[in-house]
């Protein structure tokens, strides 16, 4: 599913638009797996900035909030 969040980022206000993929649950015969949070664009200004931020922190705050956020 396509999800779309506001943040501040050292201070600057972004736009953060990925795709999600809940995680599945652990059964008796499927391993399962955990959810997952494809960055596609961090917009600044309405300037794609993806390749000039740390994402791996984008993808931290996004986990940290997940429940509110999906």
């Amino acid at each position: 599913m396509k999800i779309e969040f506001p943040m501040n980022y050292r201070g600057a206000d972004i736009l953060v638009r990925g795709e999600y993929y809940p995680g599945e649950s652990q059964t008796f015969d499927h391993p399962g797996s955990p959810s997952e949070f494809l960055l596609q664009e961090i917009l600044y200004k309405d300037i794609d900035v993806l390749d000039i931020i740390n994402a791996e922190a984008i993808i931290n705050y996004f986990f940290e909030y997940e429940d509110m956020l999906v």
